[in-house]
């Protein structure tokens, strides 16, 4: 019995070392696409809808429901 566990766990180690062992080289990072996108530096996003909520016990809740922002 002993042996059986000897020679089960030496191959559960053997398969974890050959798995873990991956040699496939890693794709280099590639430079982010331009994005046509024009951001106005000085000015800063203005949130809308962000109200103060009570909340009962039970009552379901939607952090997001009715929150707008514009940039």
């Amino acid at each position: 019995m002993k042996k059986r566990l000897k020679v089960l766990f030496s191959i559960l180690i053997l398969v974890f070392v050959i798995t873990g062992c991956d040699r496939t080289p890693k794709p280099e990072p590639s430079e982010p696409k331009p994005s046509d996108t024009t951001v106005d530096p000085g000015k800063s996003p203005v949130i809308h809808g962000a109200t103060d909520k009570t909340i009962f016990r039970g009552e379901t809740f939607v952090p997001l429901e009715g929150i707008t922002a514009t940039d």
